[in-house]
């Protein structure tokens, strides 16, 4: 006499698993990756912000001195040889190149002026530049160029 072999229908067979592991793999890594990329985007912001906070602190600090052609600012930083830092738009001439660590970023500043030509207002202009992953500057950094005017 044949016995019937009876398959159980409860239970899970090997490529179900299989299956359902790749599936819930294939989740992690995904957010796994995207929680990498959210944080690293979120600290070139930081540095972005700290850039441009960094330069308008500098550019109205000057103003405030009266956009005096001998300003120095007052802060924990050491002056640059020449040469180091973003370049001067043209026409401008150069106050000073500055380098600022700050928060484990460096900065490079480069303060310049232009009188205009009847003599009654005042150009001051701040470049600020960053490198990427705290390097040192190359030249290659992101700059940003903020612009005032004074009487």
């Amino acid at each position: 006499m044949k016995i019937p072999w009876k398959r159980s229908s409860g239970g899970l067979t090997l490529i179900e698993v299989m299956v359902t592991v790749f599936v819930i793999a294939i989740a992690v890594i995904g957010a796994m990756g995207f929680r990498y990329f959210c944080a690293l985007d979120a600290r070139k912001a930081d540095v972005q912000i700290t850039g441009a906070r960094l330069g308008w602190m500098l550019l109205e600090n000057w103003k405030a001195a009266g956009g005096d052609a001998t300003y120095q600012p007052e802060m924990n930083q050491t002056q640059l040889p020449s040469g180091p830092g973003p370049a001067q738009p043209a026409g401008f001439d150069l106050l000073g190149s500055y380098h600022v660590y700050l928060d484990g970023a460096h900065y490079y500043a480069t303060l310049s002026s232009r009188d205009s030509t009847a003599g009654t207002a005042r150009t001051l202009n701040v470049n600020v530049a960053w490198m990427s992953r705290g390097q040192q500057w190359d030249g290659s950094g992101t700059t940003l160029g903020l612009t005032t005017y004074m009487n």
